[in-house]
C-alpha cells in the first residue's frame, strides 16, 4: 500500500484503506492512528472527520474524539454540548459504548439517557404536526407521520442505547460496586431511572 503512493495524487484515501484493514483485523488504536493521518491530510473534510472520530471512540479515546469533533462545532460551548444539542447520536451512542468498555457506568448511562431524551423531543415535536394536517386535509403526509411513531423507538440508535444500558445494569446488578463513590457516581443525577425510561416509552 505504501508502495501506492507514488502514484496517488490524494493520500488521504490510502490511508482510510488502511484504516480498514487495521478494523478488519480488530485493532482499534491503529485505525483510529491511520484515520488521524488521513484527516491530518485533509482537514476540511468533515466525512473523514467523523470517521476519526468514530475510530478514536472505539479506541476509547474519548477526549480526543471531543477534539476532533470540536473542529466542526460551534466556537464557544464545549463539543459534547453542542453534540447533544445537534442530536448527533452516532456520537453518543459511541460516547456510552466507549465509557461501558472503560468501566465509567455512569458517564455511559448520561449518554444513554441523551439519546433517549431525543427520541422523546422527536415525538414531543409532533403533537403540532397533528392539527396541522387536519387543518391543511394533508391526510398523506399524516398518515405517514402516524406509521413513523409507531416504529419511531425501532430506531437502531435508540436500541443501541437500551442495549448498552440494559448491559449495565444488568452488570451492576450480578457484582454491585464495592466503594461507595463509585455507586454515587452510577446512580447520580437521571441515571437510576434510565431503564425505566427505555421500557416505558
Amino acid at each position: 500500500m505504501r508502495e501506492a503512493n507514488h502514484f496517488q495524487e490524494s493520500l488521504d484515501h490510502i490511508e482510510v484503506y488502511e484504516k480498514q484493514i487495521c478494523d478488519k483485523l480488530q485493532v482499534e488504536e491503529k485505525a483510529a492512528k491511520w484515520m488521524d493521518e488521513a484527516q491530518s491530510l485533509d482537514t476540511a473534510d468533515r466525512f473523514i472527520n467523523s470517521k476519526c472520530a468514530k475510530y478514536m471512540l472505539r479506541a476509547n479515546m474519548i477526549q480526543e474524539a471531543e477534539e476532533m469533533c470540536s473542529k466542526f462545532t460551534r466556537e464557544g460551548t464545549p463539543a459534547m454540548d453542542n453534540l447533544n444539542e445537534m442530536q448527533c447520536m452516532w456520537f453518543q451512542s459511541e460516547c456510552a459504548a466507549a465509557y461501558q468498555r472503560l468501566g465509567k457506568y455512569g458517564e455511559a448511562l448520561k449518554k444513554c439517557y441523551e439519546i433517549e431524551r431525543h427520541f422523546f423531543e422527536i415525538t414531543d415535536d409532533q403533537f403540532d404536526f397533528h392539527t396541522y394536517c387536519m387543518r391543511k386535509m394533508t391526510l398523506r403526509a399524516y398518515v405517514d407521520l402516524l406509521r413513523l411513531e409507531d416504529v419511531l423507538r425501532q430506531h437502531a440508535f435508540y436500541f443501541k442505547a437500551a442495549q448498552t444500558a440494559i448491559e449495565i445494569y444488568l452488570k451492576l446488578h450480578e457484582s454491585p460496586l464495592m466503594s461507595e463513590s463509585k455507586e454515587q457516581e452510577v446512580n447520580s443525577g437521571v441515571c437510576g431511572d434510565v431503564l425505566l425510561r427505555f421500557f416505558s416509552s
